[in-house]
C-alpha cells in the first residue's frame, strides 16, 4: 500500500549526469581515475579514457562554448608541455562546464559562444599538451573565466563514476523522449531508453513486469544514493495527473521504496511496499505543466541493508484527472489499475501538488595518462541528480537526465 504522500524539501549539490563523450556504442576504457597519478590539485576529478589518435569525441550535455584552442600541434610525456593542449570547454548553464583536452590540430570549427547539443561532435583526440599516449581527459569543473578550473565529481549514466579499469559503452545516441502527457493517459516504460534514465553500473533485467520487463537494484542503508532511476516526459497539455507505478512480482522486495515526484507545486514522496504491493499502485494526483525539470525519481538508499534486498524499476502511468472528476473512476479501470491502487484516493491533498501553481584556480596539471591504481568509488551523491538530472537531462530526445 502507498503512504500518503509528503512534501518535502531536497538539499541541492552540484553534481553534473552526463552521456559518455563518444560515439553511440563504441567501447572504450578508463585509464585513470581520480585523486592520483596526474589527477591531482584542480583536476583531481578528471578522467582519461583510452580513445585513440583521431578518434571523434562527442559533447556529454548541452552548452555553450566558453572557451576552444585548436592551434597547437605540440605535445610530449613531460609536464613542460602542459600548456600546449588544445582543447574546448562546454559551459552546461548550470554553473559547470566540460573540458575536453588533448584535442588534435584544428579538429573542430567551433567557436566562443557556439551553441553545442549532447552528441554534437566538439573534436578528434590528438597528441598536444602533456600525453604519454593518445586519450582523452574529461573533467567536469566550475566555470571560472579560465579554460582550466577547478574539477568536481560527476557521475554518467548507466555508469555513475566510472574506475580505473571499467570498460565503457556509450548510449550517446542522439533521439528523444517521446512520453508526453497530452491529456489523457500515457504509461512510461522503462525500457524506454530516452524516457528512463539510470545511473550507475549496479542494473539487473528481469524477464517479467509489466510490459514482461524490469530491472532491479539491490537497497542500501547508505546516506546518498548510487543508483538511481529516472522516468522523464514532456507535457503538451497541462492539469492534474493521477501517478502510478507498476510494481512487478519477482525481485521486488524492498519495504521503503521512496518515489520523489517533481512536478509544478514541489517535490512530493510517496513510500510503496514493493514486498506486499503487486500491480499498479497509487502515489497521488499532482498538477504537471513540463516546466522546472518535472519526473518521477527513485533512488536506492531505501534504509535496508545493503545487498539483501532488490528494489524494483518498472513502468510509470499518467492519467489524466479532468476538474471535477472522481478518481474512482480512474482506479476502477482495470487497464489503468489495480483495485488496489483506488486505496489512496485521498492521499495528496491540494498542498501536495495538485491545481495550477500560484503565480509566480590558477593550477594546471598535466596529464600523464599513467595507469594508476583503482581509487575507492566516491559515493554518489545523489540528492542533487533529482534536480540536475531535470535541469540538464538526457537531451530531449524530441523531448536525458538530467
Amino acid at each position: 500500500m502507498t503512504s500518503a504522500p509528503v512534501l518535502v524539501t531536497l538539499v541541492l549539490l552540484a553534481q553534473p549526469t552526463l552521456e559518455l563523450p563518444w560515439a553511440c556504442g563504441d567501447t572504450y576504457t578508463c585509464t585513470q581515475d581520480h585523486n592520483g597519478g596526474s589527477h591531482t590539485g584542480s583536476g583531481a576529478w578528471a578522467w582519461d579514457f583510452g580513445l585513440s589518435e583521431g578518434t571523434e569525441v562527442m559533447a556529454s550535455a548541452d552548452g555553450q562554448v566558453e572557451a576552444v584552442r585548436m592551434d597547437s600541434n605540440t605535445g610530449g610525456c613531460d609536464p613542460s608541455y602542459a600548456n600546449d593542449a588544445n582543447y574546448v570547454v562546454v559551459d552546461h548553464g548550470d554553473s559547470t562546464a566540460a573540458l575536453y583536452l588533448h584535442m588534435q590540430q584544428w579538429s573542430s570549427n567551433l567557436s566562443v559562444g557556439d551553441w553545442v547539443q549532447t552528441g554534437d561532435i566538439v573534436g578528434r583526440i590528438g597528441l598536444t599538451g602533456y600525453v604519454c599516449g593518445a586519450h582523452l581527459h574529461f573533467q567536469v569543473q566550475d566555470v571560472c573565466g579560465s579554460w582550466w578550473c577547478q574539477s568536481m565529481l560527476a557521475s554518467f549514466y548507466t555508469y555513475g563514476d566510472p574506475s580505473y579499469g571499467d570498460s565503457l559503452t556509450s548510449n550517446n545516441c542522439g533521439g528523444s523522449c517521446e512520453a508526453d502527457l497530452a491529456g489523457g493517459e500515457t504509461t512510461v516504460s522503462e525500457s524506454d531508453g530516452y524516457c528512463f534514465t539510470r545511473v550507475s553500473e549496479w542494473w539487473w533485467d528481469v524477464a517479467e513486469g509489466e510490459d514482461g520487463h524490469h530491472y532491479y537494484t539491490f537497497a542500501t542503508d547508505e546516506a546518498y544514493e548510487e543508483a538511481i532511476g529516472e522516468w522523464l516526459f514532456s507535457v503538451s497539455v497541462p492539469g492534474d495527473y493521477r501517478v502510478l507505478a507498476y510494481i512487478p512480482d519477482t525481485e521486488a522486495d524492498s519495504e521503503n521504496a521512496v518515489y520523489r515526484i517533481v512536478h509544478a507545486m514541489g517535490t512530493t514522496q510517496a513510500t510503496v511496499n514493493q514486498a506486499t504491493d503487486k500491480g499498479w499502485q497509487d502515489l497521488g494526483t499532482f498538477y504537471f505543466d513540463g516546466s522546472g525539470g518535472q519526473l518521477i525519481h527513485l533512488g536506492d538508499n531505501t534504509g535496508e541493508a545493503c545487498c539483501e534486498t532488490k528494489l524494483a524499476y518498472d513502468a510509470m502511468r499518467f492519467v489524466f484527472q479532468p476538474s471535477g472528476d472522481d478518481d474512482d473512476d480512474t482506479a476502477d479501470d482495470d487497464d489503468t489499475a489495480d483495485d488496489d491502487a483506488g486505496d489512496d484516493d485521498d492521499a495528496a491533498d491540494d498542498d501536495d501538488g495538485q491545481g495550477p501553481p500560484d503565480p509566480p584556480d590558477d593550477e594546471q596539471d598535466g596529464c600523464s595518462c599513467r595507469l594508476t591504481p583503482a581509487s575507492p568509488r566516491q559515493p554518489v551523491l545523489a540528492a542533487a541528480l533529482l534536480f540536475l538530472l531535470a535541469g540538464r537531462r538526457r537531451r530531449p530526445r524530441t523531448s536525458y537526465l538530467e
